[in-house]
């Protein structure tokens, strides 16, 4: 589903930074992120736009965000950062998108049954 993410701030699911630009992948990605609680992490985090572009085709000059890091919005991980792996060559026009995870503390408060 080639989804372009776009700056969409009326979503939860999305972040603010990004493309402009999304197609009607996006909005079946957005919904689908809005009604099972996900968020596309990538718009969270403010790149330069070479390290946002997850997808490049350079003989027509074209690049997109279309690779993504999404994860439940409660699911306890602390993410530091999301960014593109422009080092390192796949072989196709993706890049790798990475992202930088720290637990976070969770108590748990255990209750003795009487």
């Amino acid at each position: 589903m080639n989804s372009r993410r776009g700056e969409k701030i009326n979503y939860f699911s999305v972040g603010p930074f990004g493309e402009e630009i999304i197609n009607g992948n996006s909005e079946k990605l957005i919904d689908m992120c809005e009604q099972n609680s996900l968020n596309r992490l990538n718009g969270y985090f403010k790149h330069q736009m070479i390290h946002q572009y997850t997808w490049q085709q350079d003989t027509q000059e074209l690049r997109f965000i279309i690779d993504y890091i999404i994860a439940k919005c409660n699911s306890g991980l602390n993410f530091q950062f999301v960014s593109v792996f422009r080092e390192m060559n796949v072989g196709i026009e993706h890049y790798l998108v990475k992202a930088k995870i720290n637990e976070m503390d969770q108590r748990i408060t255990l209750q003795t049954v009487q």
